[in-house]
């Protein structure tokens, strides 16, 4: 019987028998088969392990990105609606609409036009006070009239800058179209 002496990195030294039979051959392979049957378990084990620690780290970013997500919810839901700079495109609430800084010249010209309505309105409030009053009220008339033609004046200001508001949005979204057609074309 002679000795084969074997040099491998991971193990060291090793001091393997020469195989003479058939039997032996067989033995040997069976016992190699099993040892890397073991380590194809264990190599399967340390990869599920480490996709569960890899779906465990994900839920926990997922979780770390909602947390951060909600504590900056929570800060700005602690200061006041009045006192949050929120863009017109970003809001979620009437109140966030209302309160909220106007972006494009379309959403400044949406401001113009609900302030010339609301002036619009509490004119023509003025104006049937004014009337319905005509005993307490000098010179009623005239003052009626000046509330009427104030009406007038909000209710043709709501009307322009509506337009204004729509021919300007038009112009973006068209903008916006051209802009698209042509990353398109250069992409391909």
């Amino acid at each position: 019987m002679s000795v084969q002496i074997k040099f491998d990195t991971s193990v060291g030294v090793s001091f393997d028998n020469q195989v003479h039979s058939y039997a032996q051959l067989m033995q040997k392979l069976q016992s190699e088969k099993d040892i890397a049957e073991a380590m194809v378990d264990d190599h399967k084990e340390i990869m599920t392990t480490l996709s569960q620690s890899e779906q465990h780290q994900d839920v926990s970013e997922k979780k770390h990105h909602n947390l951060k997500k909600d504590n900056k919810m929570q800060e700005t839901q602690d200061v006041p609606p009045i006192l949050r700079v929120i863009d017109r495109d970003d809001s979620n609430t009437l109140t966030e609409y209302l309160l909220s800084r106007p972006v494009t010249f379309a959403h400044k010209c949406e401001d113009v036009m609900a302030t010339c309505s609301v002036l619009a309105i509490m004119a023509g409030i003025g104006a049937i006070g004014t009337i319905y009053h005509s005993d307490i009220i000098p010179s009623h008339n005239q003052i009626a009239l000046g509330f009427v033609c104030a009406t007038g004046i909000c209710l043709l200001g709501t009307v322009l800058s509506g337009v204004a508001g729509g021919i300007s949005d038009c112009w973006q979204e068209r903008k916006n179209r051209l802009m698209q057609e042509k990353m398109e074309h250069t992409r391909d």
